[in-house]
């Protein structure tokens, strides 16, 4: 009899169903599938980092009073960089970044936003930064609209749509140039046992 792995568990909090069904789509990929569980949390205020950290806090409080991070093996915060209380503020990150070390969680840091990581996936768009959500997501549209994609790009895009236009070989590549995005597949790798 073949011993079943036990999978170990991610628990992700994101604020919008874009970032989750990334999520779903990294989970799903071969190098991951059978050795961990990527499961999101809806976190609303990803519009304030504080609002989000704050929700976030009470969220992570209610699972561990219910026994329900036990068996988490790590935790992630997916946030956006461009929301303006960080440009308000130099050391905002920083307090936003410790406010969730205290926790236990792990920042990775969507610059400017998931379109903007999104971006970077796509062949030939690795080095690119738009500074405002809105230049990346205008960005996204347009290239998914010519070919080769010739995709209509919906905010709510679902794993499976992801799939027809990103590979992990493109993710892989742009996460060469994104710091952020490299340090999530490291947190998966580690927990897929270090590949």
């Amino acid at each position: 009899m073949i011993p079943t792995i036990k999978k170990r568990v991610i628990l992700v909090f994101c604020d919008g169903e874009t970032e989750k069904s990334f999520l779903k789509f990294l989970g799903k990929l071969p190098r991951y599938s059978d050795l961990i569980s990527i499961t999101t949390e809806f976190v609303s205020g990803g519009s304030n980092h504080q609002y989000f950290l704050k929700n976030c806090q009470k969220l992570y409080k209610q699972k561990k009073e219910q026994g329900k991070t036990k068996h988490v093996y790590c935790f992630i915060a997916f946030i956006d960089s461009d929301i303006s209380d960080l440009s308000d503020d130099p050391t905002a990150k920083k307090k936003i970044e410790a406010g969730f070390e205290a926790m236990g969680v792990t920042c990775i840091w969507k610059d400017p936003c998931f379109e903007g990581m999104l971006l970077r996936c796509l062949p030939g768009n690795e080095t690119r930064r738009p500074v405002l959500s809105k230049n990346a997501l205008d960005e996204v549209k347009r290239i998914l609209d010519n070919p080769p994609f010739e995709t209509k790009y919906e905010k709510s895009i679902s794993a499976s749509g992801l799939k027809k236009i990103i590979s992990w070989d493109d993710v892989h590549r742009a996460s060469q140039h994104d710091a952020d995005l490299r340090k999530l597949l490291s947190i998966l790798d580690q927990a897929a046992g270090g590949r």
